[in-house]
């Protein structure tokens, strides 16, 4: 069974693009994976979730010489919510792609809704990918900045 389906190009002509058999079945493949990377990724968020809510006790039960910390729990625990609160997104974005994927490749719905939701994915991932290296540049930069001037 194939497939003809126009897609929009932003190209000088129109062009279209060919389904097989073995295409639906690697798409149905994919949106399997990412429909598990997802609930996974759901499950580590709620982990995190739970984790910056209990650091305090954590740190709490290690001891006296855990309120010697440099940095109190407190702020451990807010960072745990806020990474917890970046993640949630790509994760949130992959599994609206599986299931919309599932959708289209039943014919209940458009495969571009699922696209622009792998679309949004993988520009999250970009952008946090682009202030993590600049990130780490700041760092890098500061710590030569500090051994020359030791």
């Amino acid at each position: 069974m194939e497939t003809v389906q126009p897609i929009d190009s932003s190209f000088d002509s129109p062009s279209q693009i060919t389904l097989t058999n073995d295409d639906f079945e690697y798409l149905n493949s994919i949106r399997k994976w990412t429909r598990f990377l997802a609930i996974l990724g759901f499950i580590f968020v709620g982990l995190m979730v739970i984790g910056g809510f209990s650091i305090g006790s954590i740190f709490s039960a290690l001891g006296p010489n855990a309120g010697t910390m440099p940095i109190p729990s407190a702020i451990f625990g807010v960072l745990y919510l806020f990474f917890a609160a970046i993640y949630f997104f790509p994760i949130l974005y992959l599994y609206r792609f599986s299931s919309n994927l599932g959708l289209a490749l039943n014919g209940e719905n458009n495969i571009t809704q699922a696209f622009a939701y792998l679309k949004s994915h993988y520009k999250f991932i970009g952008i946090l990918a682009i202030i993590i290296m600049g990130l780490y540049g700041m760092v890098l930069l500061g710590v030569l900045v500090g051994l020359a001037f030791r």
